[in-house]
């Protein structure tokens, strides 16, 4: 599940896991996911919490 707020430019990821991931502008290239993509990103741990890197939203998603 994605969740992306275009005016603030950040959003949360749940993964599979149930682990909720933290996005910003700055992880993805091209258009923003929107609620309810499925997507794929490389996941890390930065001083806050869990953060996505990386995201892509897989043509047919």
């Amino acid at each position: 599940m994605t969740f992306y707020d275009a005016a603030k430019a950040y959003g949360y990821i749940v993964a599979v896991s149930g682990e909720q991931y933290f996005f910003n502008a700055n992880s993805f290239r091209g258009d923003a996911p929107r609620k309810g993509d499925r997507v794929e990103f490389s996941g890390d741990r930065g001083p806050r919490g869990l953060i996505a890197k990386r995201l892509l939203v897989p043509a047919g998603a």
